[in-house]
């Protein structure tokens, strides 16, 4: 399973996953700087990837970005509130949660957002795409 992280998320979330034996890919990998979230969302949501991020703005209802994700079946995770914290929290948000993080890839139906915390994880299932 290959798992896309955000610019948000900084290069030592990924590379130290990778560190684990985990597939992480990061936004600077396929994207430039200036990459509007729409586009990114539609290639990692057309490709499957679940996709990680502490931009709380994606979850905001209304946002472009929380439509592109329903238009891409985008798994989203989001840890609230990380963008400040270092690299060790995030990687404890999503190790934490790590059997909730494979159990939804794997049997929840997409468009979601999960928003992984250190002692919980909610989930928000996404209407339908709008065509």
């Amino acid at each position: 399973m290959i798992l896309f992280f955000d610019r948000c998320m900084a290069k030592k979330v990924p590379e130290l996953l990778r560190g684990c034996g985990l597939d992480a890919r990061v936004h600077d990998d396929f994207f430039g700087p200036t990459t509007c979230d729409e586009d990114i969302l539609a290639m990692v949501g057309d490709r499957g990837w679940p996709f990680f991020t502490c931009d709380d703005r994606m979850a905001k209802k209304g946002s472009s970005q929380r439509q592109a994700m329903s238009d891409h079946r985008v798994a989203c995770f989001l840890l609230p509130g990380a963008g400040d914290r270092p690299p060790w929290d995030k990687i404890r948000m999503i190790a934490r949660n790590w059997d909730a993080v494979l159990h939804a890839v794997r049997d929840r139906k997409r468009p979601f957002i999960c928003k992984l915390y250190l002692t919980r994880h909610f989930f928000e299932q996404l209407p339908k795409a709008r065509r």
